[in-house]
Parts: structure tokens; C-alpha cells; sequence
């Protein structure tokens, strides 16, 4: 396999994740089909995610290294609005906003270790917050997983929630993900990083 044909599809993809917020299997199909020329590309010739990431974070660096830093600073501190908000929930931050990679078109995800999405959708109703319930495939095995999404400080949130024999489905396959503490933490010093740094 060619490094030098992945590495030019992981930019492509990097460049439409940065700038259009498609989600990385999209944006590995499309950059895929546009650097081979066929609307069928191999997947042998797919990067991995991880080498997509590397390639959104050094885009970030050259072309969006006044915006993104601050983007990420705030979307960081909603997630953590919603977190003290529904303190008794166990959420986990999950996505762009967890790993570093957030930018202006991004929305806010969990995951959220619990039955049923019920007794959460009825707390935020409960708490004046208007919420809409949906479930989609499980990303980490058979059937379907819960979700409720809403608005929180002009920021779009979802959390998907797992039953305790689905969160032990996840095993490895977890990517990086903060809980509270580790949010907390995050923060602390991202006023600097966001006027200057790239923040992880």
C-alpha cells in the first residue's frame, strides 16, 4: 500500500472534517473517491482514523490557529454546564470537544451510562429544557442505542446512553472520553492555550 495515497486522503479528509464538520467515514470516502478518481475507491486505501485526526490537528495548526483554540475553550465550558446541571447523571464527554479536535461547526456529545433515556429526558424536561429522544445504531455492537438531544447556551447536545450490558460491549474499542474531573482539569490554563497554543 502506497503511505504517500493515504496520507493524501487523510489531508482531503482532514480539510473537509476542519472545515465542514463531516463526520470521519464520510470524509474518508469522499477524499477517497476525489484523490483515486472513481466513485468506488478500495478501502485498502482508507487512512485510519487515527492518522485523519493527526492530519485535522496539523490543519487546525496552520489554518485555523486564531479561532479554533477559543471554539474548543468554549464548547469545553457548555459540556460543563451540562454537566453541573445534571450532576447525578454519570456523562462522559465524548467526540471533537473531548479530543482537541472541535471547531465552529461542531455539536457536543456524551455518553451516558444508563437503562433507559426516560428518567433523563424527564429530568430535562423537568428543568425547562426541551429535549427530543431518538435512538441510533450502536457503534459498538447489535441493535440500537438511546439518545437525547437539546440546546444548551446556543450549543447543540447529545447523549447517548448505554445500558450497563452495552457499556460492556465497548471494551477497547472506547475512544478518549472525560468525565467531570478530567474536564475540569482540562481547563485549567485553556485561557492561555486559547490565544496562542493548540489545545489537546
Amino acid at each position: 500500500m502506497d503511505e504517500r495515497i493515504q496520507q493524501e486522503i487523510a489531508a482531503l479528509a482532514a480539510e473537509m472534517i476542519a472545515e465542514f464538520d463531516l463526520d470521519y467515514s464520510t470524509a474518508k470516502r469522499k477524499a477517497a473517491r476525489q484523490v483515486l478518481g472513481t466513485d468506488r475507491p478500495d478501502h485498502a486505501y482508507l487512512p485510519s482514523n487515527d492518522l485523519v485526526e493527526a492530519a485535522v490537528r496539523e490543519y487546525q495548526s496552520i489554518y485555523q490557529a486564531e479561532t479554533q483554540p477559543e471554539r474548543l475553550l468554549s464548547l469545553r465550558r457548555t459540556a460543563l454546564g451540562v454537566m453541573q446541571v445534571l450532576p447525578q447523571w454519570q456523562l462522559f464527554l465524548v467526540g471533537a470537544v473531548a479530543n482537541g479536535t472541535a471547531n465552529e461547526h461542531s455539536a457536543i456529545y456524551f455518553q451516558c451510562h444508563a437503562d433507559s433515556s426516560k428518567d433523563l429526558h424527564i429530568d430535562l424536561l423537568n428543568r425547562g429544557i426541551e429535549a427530543e429522544a431518538d435512538e441510533i445504531p450502536n457503534p459498538f455492537g447489535k441493535g440500537m442505542v438511546e439518545r437525547v438531544s437539546f440546546d444548551f447556551e446556543g450549543e447543540r447536545i447529545h447523549i447517548t446512553c448505554y445500558a450497563h450490558h452495552q457499556a460492556r460491549q465497548m471494551g477497547a474499542a472506547l475512544a478518549p472520553r472525560l468525565d467531570r474531573s478530567a474536564l475540569e482539569q482540562s481547563l485549567t490554563g485553556l485561557d492561555d492555550a486559547a490565544h496562542g497554543n493548540t489545545v489537546r
